[in-house]
């Protein structure tokens, strides 16, 4: 199987702004029209080509006019395609007028993914790999903010119970180990510099 790109999209950092599809509309040259446009936002998903290997659009269409990825002069305008794309995906924009379908802008750059401005949009490869990659691109703000959670509470109990470790062998009349002076000493005295100047005030 060759190796193939597509636009994944995440609906949940989507804005709704539609600036893909303007984008993607205006690069045509005609102007803004969503109408026009290969990509389209929907309060829960964004529909935008998937590239598919093998495409069902291009099995469905009777003129062979998808065989080169976009819709040629060979096409009658009947539909077929539109219907037979599971995750609908081509559209058109009359009856009898030829569908639009994405290309990803004929290179390595597609308008939507570039104006995007939450990053719900982002140009990945096919495959398990890619398809990690694609869950830590479009998730790495959320991802962030978890790991840093989690890190900052695993730290905050470490020195709980450092803390602890040391409440104990001071009572015990034991030494304090020196992982428990390296750390926690610098992080107690300025705590016991307002504790000897609130008592010197009594």
């Amino acid at each position: 199987m060759a190796y193939r790109k597509f636009i994944a999209w995440d609906a949940r950092s989507c804005t709704g702004c539609r600036l893909c599809e303007a984008a993607c509309s205006l690069g045509d040259g005609d102007g803004i029209s969503p109408a026009m446009s290969a990509i389209r936002v929907e309060e829960d998903r964004i529909h935008v080509c998937r590239q598919c290997d093998p495409p069902a659009c291009v099995a469905a269409c009777p003129t062979h006019a998808l065989d080169d990825g976009l819709p040629s002069d060979a096409c009658l305008g009947c539909g077929l395609c539109v219907a037979a794309c599971t995750h609908e995906s081509i559209f058109q924009p009359g009856p009898k007028a030829r569908p639009i379908k994405c290309d990803l802008c004929g290179g390595e750059s597609p308008r939507c993914v570039a104006i995007c401005p939450s990053g719900a949009l982002a140009l990945m490869g096919k495959g398990c790999w890619a398809a990690l990659g694609r869950r830590v691109q479009l998730n790495w703000g959320r991802m962030r903010v978890e790991i840093g959670l989690v890190l900052k509470t695993r730290s905050n109990l470490l020195l709980l119970r450092m803390a602890r470790s040391r409440i104990v062998r001071v009572r015990a009349g034991r030494p304090d180990t020196w992982l428990n002076r390296l750390v926690l000493t610098p992080m107690v005295k300025p705590f016991e510099k307002i504790f000897h100047s609130s008592q010197e005030k009594q």
